[in-house]
């Protein structure tokens, strides 16, 4: 299992020397980087990885962006990388994520749309702010939004997401 204060992670394409498409690759460390281990995604020209959060409570867990085309997804690495599935696609660039205290996880568009899942459960959508940013502090969500579109420049909601007040407008 990876330790949090010696691990690092990695995200990268890299271009094979052939000449084509380069492939994303994730590397993780648990030695503040002296060693690696490696994983490799098949090639696309249109995929990259990101690095969306390291699980706060599980080192060996990490919450991915994966990027391209119209729609990105979130991918799920654990193991230390050595498996990565696809836990849902978006139909829509994701701009925010957070993992929040009691284990539920949260996705944010810019197109307005948020996806929650609670431990255990599938993904459920609703409605929210034009997503920038998004933060979770004992139970409570904050949300970048679009001031002239949400009416708020950063949001709070007491209600997991399902309504977000304005803490701070910018005019």
């Amino acid at each position: 299992a990876l330790r949090a204060p010696d691990s690092v992670l990695v995200s990268g394409t890299e271009s094979p020397g052939d000449g084509g498409h380069p492939a994303p690759f994730l590397a993780w460390s648990t030695d503040l980087g002296a060693t690696w281990a490696r994983t490799s995604f098949p090639a696309r020209a249109d995929r990259t990885l990101r690095i969306a959060q390291v699980d706060p409570d599980e080192p060996e867990t990490a919450y991915l962006r994966v990027t391209g085309g119209a729609s990105d997804q979130l991918a799920i690495a654990t193991d230390g990388g050595a498996r990565v599935e696809v836990a849902l696609d978006l139909g829509a660039p994701m701009s925010a994520f957070v993992k929040a205290s009691d284990g539920s996880l949260y996705v944010g568009t810019r197109t307005g749309r948020l996806w929650r899942r609670a431990p255990g459960q599938g993904f459920d959508a609703g409605p929210g702010p034009q997503f920038r940013c998004l933060g979770e502090r004992g139970g409570v969500l904050y949300a970048c939004g679009d001031d002239q579109l949400d009416g708020f420049a950063v949001g709070v909601s007491h209600d997991q997401g399902a309504h977000f007040s304005p803490l701070l407008r910018i005019e």
